[in-house]
């Protein structure tokens, strides 16, 4: 029952279904809560950069960089780096594409009032464009974002796409978790520590002196013929055979 605008400045509201017993109908108790997202944003390539060149002369000139670093660290050096570069040059060229779109749409409307009154049409033309391409972007920005693949490019539903991603927003968002001690946790320092010790321990051996009895729980599927069979030594007919 409530509005897209209504759930962007309440959406991690929570709706309670109460118990009656003199009546057919149940009373709802809706809570309006915000979601607290101070957590730094990760890095996201978007999609709307791709329309520019500059994007790619970017992500070439960070990769043909020199560094004195292993093979491996050079390639997780050069994402880094081409990330945070992308970052710099999308400010300086996109800007933020909502806060764009708003200023063009008023210097839109003053130049509708200049040629309503005889003035010139080139300005206003000129903004339509301008108006036309951030709106692109902005539909490409939330579509990204919104992940929906059964629409065709082309579609600028941006009130559709902003909903979609508002939702995703809501379902992943993490208000709390319960630490190894079973206490509630929600500040979001307290929630990533949670988070890190439970991977640790899950991916972090305990070291066992034996491990008999969790073998004796695999079913063995080779045996010992077909074991000597896969072990013995292979004969220059059989490699002869495999590379024709």
């Amino acid at each position: 029952m409530a509005t897209n605008d209504w759930f962007s400045k309440f959406p991690d509201t929570k709706i309670y279904h109460l118990d009656v017993t003199t009546s057919d109908h149940k009373p709802l108790w809706i809570v309006p809560e915000g979601m607290e997202c101070k957590q730094k944003r990760p890095f996201r390539f978007e999609k709307m950069w791709m329309s520019e060149s500059g994007c790619g002369e970017t992500i070439e000139a960070v990769w043909q960089g020199s560094y004195s670093d292993s093979a491996g660290r050079k390639i997780l050096k050069k994402i880094e780096t081409c990330g945070t570069e992308l970052t710099k040059w999308s400010k300086n060229n996109f800007g933020n594409v909502q806060r764009e779109l708003e200023k063009k749409r008023k210097l839109l409307a003053q130049a509708e009032r200049v040629a309503i009154n005889g003035g010139s049409v080139h300005r206003l033309k000129k903004l339509e464009q301008e108006i036309n391409l951030l709106m692109d972007r902005e539909a490409k920005l939330w579509r990204q974002r919104a992940k929906v693949q059964w629409l065709k490019d082309g579609d600028r539903n941006t009130t559709f796409f902003h909903s979609k991603a508002s939702q995703r927003t809501r379902k992943n968002y993490i208000k709390g978790l319960y630490n190894h001690e079973g206490q509630w946790n929600t500040h979001p320092g307290r929630i990533a520590d949670t988070i890190l010790q439970f991977y640790q321990e899950l991916f972090t051996t305990s070291s066992p002196d034996s491990c008999e009895e969790i073998l004796e729980q695999i079913p063995q599927v080779v045996s010992t013929d077909m074991n000597q069979e896969l072990t013995r030594e292979f004969m220059s007919e059989e490699v002869e055979i495999a590379l024709k």
